[in-house]
Order: structure tokens, then C-alpha cells, then sequence
């Protein structure tokens, strides 16, 4: 008996490059040495434009873990908050849950920050 054993290996992707969530926001990431910076534009709620983004990554890994920050700073649009996806990159897409913090009074801290899930797919 003859046995062929076929070795299939999938090379590690890059997180850098432009990603597009379902909602149609999109990511831009430059990921270096560990670190990520970049843009983000939001398809959703009240900012226009692009604002920075910032973060880091796990290197080294296939599936790699990795965690960016964006602050919409312009109080007319939406009240100076702040977004904070984590995730992990499984084959080419990125799966992420954020928060989203706002500004509240004392009474209202309870609910101050709010959680939900995006899964970005790499722009083609």
C-alpha cells in the first residue's frame, strides 16, 4: 500500500491594509513591529471623515490577537467618544467586539458604555 501525503500550509496574512466591516465602515491598518496606526471612517451615526486610529498586535502567530482605538473627537458629532475594537484574524477575516464609551452624568454611569460585534473582510 501506497500512501501520498500532500502537505497543505497557508502563509501567515498580513493584518496591514484596508478592511471593510458589514456595516461598510472601513479600517485602514498600517501593522509594524508589534504596533498599529491608521484611519478610520465610520458608515454609521453621526462622524464624517476619517479619524485616526491606534493599536497593537500579537506577532508571530497565524491568528494573530490584536486591539485598535478610535476617539471621535468632535463634540457636535458624537459627543467626544470612544470606540475600542479586540479581535482575532481567522483565514483573512478579522472578528471583533468593541465598546463604545460616551460622556454621561454621575447618575447615568451604568450606562455609559455600550458592546457589539463587527467582522471586517479585507477590501478587494
Amino acid at each position: 500500500m501506497i500512501l501520498f501525503f500532500i502537505a497543505v500550509s497557508f502563509a501567515c496574512q498580513s493584518l496591514s491594509g484596508t478592511w471593510v466591516n458589514e456595516l461598510g465602515s472601513i479600517a485602514n491598518i498600517h501593522a509594524k513591529s508589534g504596533f498599529i496606526d491608521g484611519d478610520y471612517t465610520s458608515a454609521v451615526g453621526a462622524a464624517s471623515g476619517s479619524y485616526p486610529l491606534v493599536g497593537s498586535y500579537v506577532r508571530g502567530v497565524c491568528e494573530m490577537t490584536f486591539g485598535f482605538v478610535v476617539t471621535w473627537d468632535k463634540p457636535s458629532l458624537r459627543g467626544n467618544t470612544t470606540t475600542a475594537w479586540t479581535g482575532v484574524m481567522l483565514n483573512g477575516t478579522l472578528y471583533t467586539t468593541w465598546l463604545l464609551t460616551q460622556p454621561v452624568d454621575v447618575a447615568s454611569a451604568w450606562k455609559a458604555t455600550n458592546i457589539g460585534t463587527n467582522v471586517f473582510y479585507r477590501a478587494k
